[in-house]
């Protein structure tokens, strides 16, 4: 199923729609006694989610069951320059756009793969998101196998992907942009 919709993501890219895919665990959907909540946002930069990613975690804590859940947005980098980069974009995103969010930009480590890195960091979050890439054609079953493991035992996983004719600019105003542009950081 997950493959054929890849295949027909192309279509919807081509007209300009954007689109979420989410896999819920519906147990998880309200609040527990005593478990704090956490969204978690993988950013990566490259295919221009991020802003459809991050305006997609704060609906959801406008929904008066997840008002207290806490946004944490989460990058990798593969060296400090990358790292310091991120992280000034990033927090002065947030800051420009005014959505409490935690900021952590960690680094690649050697020997572990983006998979184990994102299971480790997002064990406790009750909500994941990842930006979606367009796969090659003729590599939809490969892609959707990646995907498959990449939401692991996460209990709510949502994958974006912005095709709108503003993506990467649905969080921005004019003082950003005219300040530099969202740094090459990943697949997001």
């Amino acid at each position: 199923m997950l493959v054929k919709f890849l295949d027909t993501m192309r279509h919807l890219e081509k007209l300009r729609k954007s689109f979420i895919i989410g896999k819920m665990q519906p147990r998880f959907l309200f609040p527990r006694e005593g478990v704090k909540r956490f969204i978690h946002i993988w950013w990566g930069g490259m295919q221009h989610n991020g802003d459809l990613m991050i305006l997609l975690a704060y609906l959801l804590t406008q929904n008066p069951e997840w008002r207290d859940v806490k946004i944490t947005i989460l990058s990798m980098a593969s060296t400090e320059e990358m790292r310091n980069s991120t992280e000034t974009y990033l927090n002065k995103l947030i800051l420009e756009i005014r959505i409490d969010a935690v900021i952590r930009v960690i680094m690649e480590e050697k020997g572990k793969t983006f998979q184990e890195i994102v299971h480790r960091e997002s064990a406790e979050a009750e909500v994941v998101i990842f930006g979606l890439a367009t796969p090659a054609v003729g590599k939809e079953e490969e892609y959707a196998k990646r995907l498959e493991q990449l939401t692991g035992d996460f209990p709510t996983v949502f994958f974006v992907k912005n095709s709108s004719l503003f993506m990467g600019q649905l969080l921005l105003r004019k003082s950003i942009l005219l300040g530099g542009s969202e740094p090459d950081i990943g697949q997001s």
